[in-house]
């Protein structure tokens, strides 16, 4: 029965550190077998073993949702192709505002979506003090404002629109699209002014920025840094960007995610060249 008391042990022990994948299932049957162990550990008066048993499966019941989501087989993978952060609805502004403080170090740094108005107010400060620095180039790529996108973006962000019966209401919404689209372009503009200011004539001319524009290309919106990290949301009208899911990207050593997003990109700049460019 000693050695019976030992297996039983060791079988507790095992399905506790299965527990960690945080399956119910295994927390249960682990504090099952736990208990009965004990309890032969007991009638055999090996008080020690039985609690080092039962202990065992406890601390991994309570380690469970702390440890989980290191050992969770989905999120292992998605951490082994470079995606380390997600955030929900409506938190992907927040998450991006949070990391105002990558801005200055970076040396490179890609805006690509509709307008991306929102996320160079957010960035300008940062975006400034790295072009101030010297060495940055800021690449923004976004949709023409006369192109035929615009029209449909706001069609599609204006559910019960029809552009038959309310051809004024399409007129506004995509004035305001454009608007949007050439205000974030005099965004960059300023913040370019804001990095020249106290910046010595013999520094001059290692920053640059450029615009570029699409006539159709839109599968997600992007905000990379120095092609080893990238803030990336879905696309998905009549919703806003940021107020969809947005994840965190990093390069990995084994090929991730964000390498095939910037073969993406890389494509777009050769075929979308720069239509702005400015020298800090």
């Amino acid at each position: 029965m000693e050695t019976l008391s030992i297996v039983i042990g060791i079988v507790s022990v095992l399905v506790a550190l299965l527990a960690l994948t945080r399956r119910k299932l295994y927390v249960a049957i682990g504090l099952l077998i736990g208990s009965f162990g004990l309890g032969v550990c007991l009638h055999h008066q090996q008080v020690l073993l039985g609690i080092l048993w039962l202990g065992s499966t406890l601390l991994a019941w309570i380690l469970a949702p702390l440890l989980g989501t290191k050992f969770d087989p989905l999120l292992l993978r998605m951490r082994a192709s470079g995606i380390i952060g997600y955030w929900s609805d409506g938190e992907g502004a927040e998450a991006l505002a949070t990391m105002n403080h990558r801005f200055p170090k970076a040396r490179r740094i890609d805006f690509i979506g509709i307008d991306h108005l929102v996320a160079l107010r957010m960035a300008a400060p940062g975006l400034a003090e790295a072009l101030h620095q010297g060495g940055c180039e800021v690449n923004l790529t976004i949709a023409r404002p006369d192109g035929d996108l615009m029209v449909e973006e706001a069609l599609m962000r204006s559910p019960g629109l029809d552009p038959a019966l309310d051809p004024e209401r399409l007129v506004t919404k995509v004035r305001s699209q454009r608007d949007n689209n050439i205000e974030a372009v005099e965004v960059l503009q300023e913040i370019g002014v804001q990095a020249k200011e106290g910046l010595p004539s013999d520094q001059r001319g290692r920053s640059c920025i450029r615009v570029r524009r699409f006539n159709t290309q839109l599968r997600q919106s992007f905000v990379i840094l120095d092609r080893k990290w990238a803030w990336m949301s879905p696309n998905a009208p009549p919703h806003l960007t940021l107020q969809l899911p947005a994840f965190e990207l990093v390069h990995t050593e084994d090929g991730c995610l964000l390498d095939r997003m910037l073969d993406h990109v890389d494509r777009l700049y050769a075929v979308c060249k720069p239509e702005l460019e400015i020298t800090i």
